[in-house]
């Protein structure tokens, strides 16, 4: 194991940082001919919420 360097430590904190799962969800969401919201589509919006918080919290705790 290698110690990360401060430049890969800011790289991988920005790429962490776009939430390409939301984007992946609400694009398809708009895509499709639908007036409503599925279950499923709400079921996956609340677990990549739980998954962002995580997130978060680990960008806070390695920010440059």
């Amino acid at each position: 194991v290698e110690p990360v360097s401060d430049s890969d430590r800011r790289r991988l904190y920005v790429m962490l940082l776009f939430p390409e799962k939301f984007w992946k969800l609400s694009n398809r969401y708009m895509n499709t001919n639908r007036t409503w919201i599925s279950r499923q589509s709400i079921e996956k919006l609340n677990h990549l919420l739980q998954r962002e918080e995580a997130k978060g919290q680990f960008l806070r705790e390695m920010r440059p």
